[in-house]
């Protein structure tokens, strides 16, 4: 779901995730966040079950205003 804040260091934050079913045994999840004294910072996550595991790969990656 949809997240509002506010902070000091932040100012007003406000990210809202996309899920990506693509397969049965994989998604992806793409969170961007926009923060009013810092930037846009940019969250995912890629979730895979294999017959014997799974494992699941984070990034961030952020543009950041001086």
């Amino acid at each position: 779901s949809p997240q509002i804040g506010s902070s000091t260091n932040l100012g007003f934050t406000f990210e809202v995730p996309y899920y990506f079913a693509l397969s049965p045994n994989y998604d992806f999840t793409f969170t961007p966040e926009y923060m009013s004294k810092q930037g846009r910072l940019y969250k995912g996550e890629w979730r895979h079950k294999l017959a014997d595991g799974q494992y699941s790969v984070k990034f961030g990656a952020i543009d950041q205003d001086v």
